[in-house]
This record gives structure tokens, sequence and C-alpha cells, in this order.
């Protein structure tokens, strides 16, 4: 959250001080409560100021790759470890919440001699290391985790896998299915499900209405 004033004020905002800056970081990771709305304002603007900053320099990359003519001959990746809180369910910053607004982040593949379309089957980081060596025409080691996706890019299907994962010291489970989510707070005994369908932002919980479901996602964690 803190983006050089150039890419800044290319999205039309006025620079913040640092003491601004620091303050507004010191709040988010400490006092979130204490957060007013004019304070998360300016949190998403700084945050807009480091996407600008950092699709500045991938395409200095991409261009400085392209003037020594091996854009055509390199596999460029962009993703991201964990998205960013903004409140959407009553917390900021990146801590270890199993919501989309963390686990869900952007995926962008350019490999040679695939055409460009967008995928709709999820898939995991864990499935990047299998799909490089299925692209670059590899044996996957067998010892590989994840799935290829590679299939994908060719504009076929695959069987998709259910993505699992742990918050909070192993106490909070989830999986992920395209259009289910379900948690398990273990230790409590508790459970939430949500359709991705019809609420991709996680707020209606419907596990009193889809046991079955919600007994076949808690098989699979």
């Amino acid at each position: 959250f803190t983006p050089p004033d150039q890419f800044f004020e290319e999205l039309g905002y006025s620079p913040l001080s640092k003491s601004r800056i620091a303050e507004l970081n010191g709040k988010m990771q400490e006092s979130s409560g204490s957060l007013t709305d004019e304070d998360v304002d300016d949190l998403l603007k700084l945050y807009d100021g480091e996407i600008r900053f950092t699709d500045h320099y991938i395409g200095e990359l991409l261009d400085y790759l392209e003037q020594q003519n091996i854009l055509d001959e390199t596999i460029v990746i962009i993703t991201a470890d964990h998205g960013e809180a903004f409140g959407e369910h009553g917390r900021f910053g990146h801590h270890p919440y199993l919501y989309d607004e963390l686990l869900r982040v952007p995926m962008i593949v350019y490999a040679p001699g695939y055409e460009a379309g967008f995928i709709d089957q999820q898939v995991s980081l864990l499935d990047l290391g299998p799909s490089l060596y299925d692209i670059l025409e590899i044996d996957i080691p067998e010892a590989m985790q994840g799935t290829s996706f590679e299939p994908l890019l060719r504009g076929e299907e695959i069987d998709e896998e259910v993505a699992i994962a742990t918050g909070m010291d192993g106490q909070t489970l989830a999986c992920r299915k395209s259009n289910w989510k379900c948690f398990w707070k273990v230790e409590e005994e508790e459970v939430e499900l949500y359709d991705l369908r019809s609420d991709p932002n996680e707020l209606n919980d419907v596990s009193t209405d889809n046991p079955t479901i919600v007994e076949e996602l808690q098989g699979v964690m």
C-alpha cells in the first residue's frame, strides 16, 4: 500500500503523505475496527495505485521480451499468492481467512501456440507446475502435485478438482468447486455453505437447506 506517486496520479488521485499511508497501514493491520469510510476509500486508492504500478512493470518486461524477439518463445504467467480483503466479511488485509476475496486470484497464461481465451473451469495454483511440464512437452514427475490444465488452454475440458484450503492454524477448513464453497469450523462443529452461482460474494449461508451438499464436501475435507 505504498505506490509511487506517479501511479497514484495517473489514476487521478492526489498523493497521500507518508504519515497518512503509515497510519492507514497500521490501522488495517492492528485495529481494522477503527477504520472510517474515508480510510477505506484511501486504502482502495492505494491498492489501485499498486495495481497500476504492477501493470506498468509487467508491460515493460513484455516490451523488452518483444524487443529481443523472444516473446514468441517465452511462456509468461501472471498470478498472485493471495487477494486482499477490504471489509467484505468484516476483515481487512490478507490474514488466514478463507473467503474468495483472499483465495480467488488472477491467473493469466501466455504460451506460444495457444489461442487467447477464457477458462471457465476452476483451477488451482497447485496446478501450475504440472501444466508447465505439459506445455513444454516434458513428462510430469510422479511426485508432482496438482493436475495439468494444459488441455483447457487447447479448448478441451478436464475433470474439475475440488480445491481445499485451511486457515486459522488448521481450525477452519474450506473446499471449493465452481458452484459451491463449504467452510467447516472443526472445533466448533459449525459449517457454512455458499452457492457461488447466485451468491459469488459469499453472503448467504445455505447449509441448512442443502445438507447433502454439506455432507459431500465435508467428506472431501
